[in-house]
């Protein structure tokens, strides 16, 4: 498995199925000087999880489409 990888600044990750709400957190988070990966799925944030080195990690609670929610995360 790779190495997480690590940042110069902390990285937030954004989980939201709402492609609006995603884009509008993210924009706001990176103007405030963020370095943020956003996506759309549990499994999504889990491969970003599995890869990167994360500060803080902003879900949806109910997220569609899946059965891993973000309770579940």
């Amino acid at each position: 498995m790779d190495q997480p990888t690590l940042s110069a600044k902390p990285l937030v990750l954004i989980v939201e199925d709402h492609e609006d709400s995603r884009a509008r957190m993210q924009q706001l988070l990176e103007h405030g000087g963020m370095v943020v990966r956003a996506v759309a799925s549990a499994d999504e944030a889990l491969a970003v999880a599995r890869s990167e080195t994360l500060a803080i990690v902003l879900t949806d609670v109910s997220l569609g489409g899946g059965v891993r929610d973000g309770v579940w995360l």
